[in-house]
């Protein structure tokens, strides 16, 4: 039957009036599937934009979530490695003895601190890693933190007549207070 109807096409594509019979099938043919072609266009044209935004949204938020949770790790860490300094006894003891010691005479003088800064190198490498995102993506209060981390320590280096204990506290507290202002940062930047 197949070989017949393709001998009735043939037969009439040659006579000529092959459009005359088949016509109206080519043109209901070529009239629906141009219509579901043009709607499946205008559909994922429409609809195609709106997932595109919220992907990027969905995205762009989780890039942002994981930005504030890298900074937030490494505030904690700079902030309990340099905790662990504060809080040996022997450092404040030390600094009272030494009222204008630096870092170098407290690493010279306990060794075992060396640690706690390799622990806070760490961290200020992983927010340094992180920082073009900051600028990029968070808000001016996360800036002012990462900034608040950076400036600690070129202060505490800076001032003379200050202890080792006290130059490693005002390091700790900055690092404190930039972790609770990332956190206050990140609950106004991460709001759905």
């Amino acid at each position: 039957m197949d070989s017949l109807t393709a001998v009735n096409i043939s037969k009439d594509f040659l006579s000529g009036n092959f459009i005359e019979k088949w016509g109206p099938y080519l043109i209901w043919f070529l009239v629906t599937a141009l219509g579901s072609a043009f709607g499946v266009w205008l559909r994922e044209t429409i609809k195609g934009n709106i997932n595109k935004d919220i992907w990027f949204s969905q995205e762009n938020w989780k890039e942002k979530y994981r930005l504030y949770t890298e900074l937030l790790l490494a505030t904690e860490e700079i902030a309990g490695a340099l905790w662990g300094v504060v809080a040996d006894s022997r450092s404040l003891s030390f600094s009272q003895q030494h009222p204008e010691s630096t870092e170098l005479d407290g690493v010279r003088t306990f060794p075992d601190h060396q640690i706690y800064f390799d622990r806070e190198l760490k961290a200020i490498e992983k927010i340094a890693t992180a920082s073009v995102g900051v600028e990029l993506m968070l808000n001016e209060k996360a800036k002012s933190a990462i900034e608040k981390i950076r400036s600690s320590r070129t202060q505490s280096s800076g001032i003379i007549n200050i202890s080792y204990w006290k130059r490693m506290q005002i390091r700790q507290q900055a690092a404190t207070e930039a972790k609770t202002m990332l956190i206050a940062a990140a609950i106004e930047d991460l709001k759905i």
